[in-house]
């Protein structure tokens, strides 16, 4: 069964936008720590997932293009970087659903897979 859209999603104004994006100055990538970055949503803007900093990581182009791309690995190595607070935003966006949904989209489960092959 898909996962139900929750309530309606937070969209930043241009200015949050501005202090997103500095905050985020100097950041490295969380899967390679390369630079420049981007920022990905953790949870989906289609997910209705709100753009505010607990949701969103660092990605160079190279690995924001396989995260969305949904490259088994990329999703993989992002889920082992998630940080609490990114955690505790799913929980808080998706309740019970957040374990199940963070499976089914960054699953770890290829990580050992491949590190058993």
């Amino acid at each position: 069964m898909p996962d139900p859209k929750p309530s309606k999603r937070y969209r930043a104004t241009k200015k949050e936008w501005e202090d997103i994006h500095a905050a985020f100055k100097g950041a490295s990538c969380r899967i390679c720590e390369e630079y420049p970055i981007e920022l990905h949503h953790v949870l989906p803007r289609s997910h209705s997932g709100d753009d505010v900093m607990v949701n969103l990581v660092p990605l160079c182009r190279v690995c924001h293009a396989r995260v969305e791309a949904r490259d088994p690995l990329a999703r993989a190595a992002l889920r082992e970087s998630l940080s609490e607070a990114h955690i505790a935003y799913l929980r808080f966006r998706l309740g019970e659903r957040a374990e199940a949904w963070l499976d089914r989209n960054y699953s770890v489960n290829t990580i050992r897979l491949e590190e058993v092959a």
